[in-house]
């Protein structure tokens, strides 16, 4: 039977509970003479238990109860006089460290703190500490260390792999990386990987690869890992390989991955087509050290995933990941499992149900100008989707694609083709011509029209326009504006006529010099410059110099 008492011997309290082991470091002395009065307020129980306490050390030290032949740690400390035998000693914030749930002063058995490191910081010891009975800790507050850098990362060592967002190197604890590829490559692997607090990536890097449309990628046994099922090259549409993990590691990922045809719901004839193939349904998995967080490992059910960044081993307190099931199957649990700071998750692991609706049939009309690209008109599920096209002349001018949800319902209406071409283009160019143009007033995809200003005058705007998809590229038409040449502000020894700041193109000015002075080199006191649509004409403007003139 435990018991706990505390009393005040001067300035020091004596804090007791029966126990089997004793720390002792003591120094200097609580005496009985020093605290008569606190003495005699002590219960008749504890001074029956222990007899006359005429010393205690400032310390720790262990006595043995003379009623009960037990033996019980005593302890002298600065403090006053406290009488709840249920109250662990209050705590202090570890340097380095902030405090995530519960308070430092007042904690009762049960009661429960959380501290957590500052970013850059890995934590040593236990982040929970719980009051025990006997108002005791149940362990020491954690220690917040300078945490160590995550590996480099070296982009050229994976062609086609570009960094998004991030640096490199010297990553540290929550700094996040993101990915992409060069155009015409996919990524395989999780776009953005984050730098954990034990200096780990939560996800290996992604490769770049360039889909084939006969087999998916080869693969590789993960580090302390193995395959249990299927082979790791030469896979095609439906084959799959499962993975497992050596004693002492725990999967973190999906086991299974299964090859499928990547259909994107670009056109195709749009330039990022190309990027159509086999691939793998879901990332590689990783094998990690099992049971290194706050909160025991995960395990994915059978056709689930992660969302974003998260993980399924070494979560510690606070740590979240969130869930999905892969296509044509239904999620049943919360799809967000939070590391709580009794240890446990916060609910149980979702499970992943197939889904058996069906979308309707897609029934096209005789007339229909519409043909189906990709995908079938019947027997789609969740997820499966339809891309169309349409016949020539005419073209889709809203969403071209149809996804089937999981409440067998199409996301979007049936789309429809419209006759291609353009309605008429401006046939008049103010101070221009048009080049192209068709009586009609009706062009067809692909159709120009080239447009040009007449003398002195520059085109604003694109030299053509083309008709594409309905719609005319640009969608605004030139225009002719007037050419300029800078006026000529002074004359030394002379006079302009007329004087103007900008002077039109096709139009003259007059160069006159003073009585006494003459044009350079012409040997006479006035002449005309032109306006062009190159600038001034001559392009050196006449100066004045002394002399006669001979007109």
């Amino acid at each position: 039977m435990d018991a706990i008492f505390v009393a005040v011997l001067g300035s020091f309290l004596i804090v007791g509970d029966f126990a089997t082991s004793v720390t002792a470091q003591v120094d200097d002395k609580c005496t009985k003479s020093d605290t008569q009065k606190q003495f005699k307020a002590m219960s008749d129980h504890i001074r029956k238990s222990f007899g006359a306490l005429d010393t205690i050390k400032k310390g720790i030290e262990s006595l043995i109860s003379s009623q009960t032949n037990m033996k019980s740690m005593i302890q002298c400390i600065e403090a006053t006089m406290r009488g709840n035998k249920n109250k662990c000693v209050d705590l202090a914030v570890p340097k380095n460290a902030r405090v995530v749930a519960g308070r430092l002063s007042d904690n009762r058995v049960g009661d429960s703190m959380v501290f957590e490191c500052e970013e850059s910081y890995t934590a040593f010891g236990s982040k929970t500490v719980r009051c025990l009975k006997g108002g005791r800790w149940s362990d020491p507050p954690v220690q917040c260390k300078a945490s160590g850098q995550c590996p480099d990362i070296f982009p050229g060592d994976t062609p086609g792999l570009i960094l998004l967002t991030g640096k490199p190197s010297n990553n540290v604890q929550n700094d996040l990386v993101a990915f992409t590829c060069e155009p015409g490559l996919v990524l395989m692997g999780q776009p953005r990987i984050t730098c954990m607090s034990k200096a780990v990536w939560t996800q290996n890097t992604p490769k770049c690869i360039k889909m084939s449309l006969t087999e998916c990628p080869a693969l590789s046994v993960p580090e302390n890992g193995y395959i249990t099922n299927g082979k790791l090259s030469s896979n095609t549409i439906g084959d799959s390989v499962t993975f497992a993990c050596d004693p002492g590691y725990t999967l973190d990922g999906t086991p299974t991955l299964t090859c499928f045809k990547r259909s994107t719901l670009a056109p195709p004839w749009l330039p990022w087509n190309d990027t159509d193939g086999l691939v793998w349904d879901m990332t590689m998995p990783v094998c990690r050290l099992s049971n290194t967080g706050d909160c025991p490992d995960l395990v994915l059910p059978k056709y689930g995933r992660l969302v974003g960044s998260g993980r399924l081993t070494g979560n510690n307190v606070g740590d979240r990941i969130v869930g999905a099931c892969m296509k044509q199957y239904v999620r049943e649990g919360k799809r967000v499992l939070e590391c709580l700071p009794d240890g446990n998750w916060n609910t149980d692991m979702f499970k992943c149900s197939e889904v058996n609706v069906t979308c309707s049939t897609i029934n096209l009309d005789t007339n229909s100008k519409l043909v189906v690209l990709r995908g079938q008109l019947s027997g789609n599920k969740k997820a499966d989707n339809i891309i169309f096209g349409c016949q020539s002349g005419y073209a889709i001018l809203d969403k071209y694609w149809m996804v089937c949800q999981e409440t067998g319902k199409w996301a979007q209406p049936l789309p429809d083709c419209k006759e291609t071409g353009c309605s008429s283009s401006e046939t008049v160019l103010e101070h221009g011509r048009v080049e192209g143009i068709i009586e009609s007033g009706r062009y067809s995809d692909g159709a120009k029209v080239s447009y040009e200003c007449d003398t002195c005058y520059q085109l604003i705007g694109a030299a053509s326009r083309t008709c594409l998809t309905g719609l005319w590229s640009p969608l605004h038409p030139p225009s002719c504006i007037l050419r300029t040449c800078t006026g000529i502000r002074s004359l030394q020894h002379g006079s302009i006529f007329p004087n103007k700041e900008t002077v039109a193109c096709g139009t003259s000015v007059t160069i006159q010099c003073n009585r006494g002075f003459v044009i350079k080199g012409e040997n006479r006191r006035s002449k005309e410059i032109h306006c062009e649509t190159s600038g001034w004409n001559p392009r050196d403007i006449p100066i004045c110099i002394p002399g006669r003139s001979q007109t």
